[in-house]
């Protein structure tokens, strides 16, 4: 099967990727893609275990909680601050 991807948004990103994973010993791929117009989840496997599927979504929510500390880091900054100001004032 051929697939022409060139006028796809992600093509650059997915055939820098592809390259990547080239270099690296890679024998187990996941795919997932958003269909944002359903608001669908799809996801694909090759040679996958049970296990290696927890250790992707492991790492998924790791991403995500990061993006989420640098979202808020200002926020979270500054009521570190105020608890060690609180912290000080009570000794």
């Amino acid at each position: 099967m051929s697939i022409v991807i060139s006028d796809q948004p992600y093509a650059n990103w997915l055939a820098e990727s592809l390259g990547y994973l080239e270099n690296q010993n890679i024998r187990k791929l996941v795919l997932v893609g958003i269909d944002e117009t359903h608001h669908e989840v799809v996801t694909g496997y090759f040679e996958c275990t049970v296990s290696d599927k927890a250790g992707v979504a492991a790492a998924i929510q790791a991403d995500a909680l990061f993006d989420t500390v640098l979202a808020n880091a200002d926020r979270i900054v500054r009521q570190a601050e105020e608890m060690a100001e609180d912290d000080n004032t009570e000794e």
